[in-house]
């Protein structure tokens, strides 16, 4: 599956549109999409899921916390 397809479907967990999936799953696939293509837009969410405590501990020291996506192109993949 493609890194956008994954992304897509973190974004409909979280959004609330596939009722049976948790925050858990959310992040997983966000993080899996950051794995086959770590560009701005999954390395934003990713960032979101750490600094909301969404689907993994908050932390705020993770490598992959990216809150403004222009930041996120300069950013080592997770």
């Amino acid at each position: 599956m493609a890194a956008g397809a994954y992304r897509n479907l973190g974004n409909m967990i979280k959004s609330g549109n596939i009722k049976d999936y948790s925050p858990d799953d959310a992040f997983n696939y966000y993080r899996r999409a950051h794995e086959l293509d770590p560009d701005q837009y999954t390395s934003y969410s990713l960032g979101y899921c750490y600094e909301n405590g969404y689907g993994v501990e908050q932390d705020y020291t993770e490598p992959s916390l990216c809150i403004t996506p222009p930041n996120c192109l300069n950013r080592a993949p997770a």
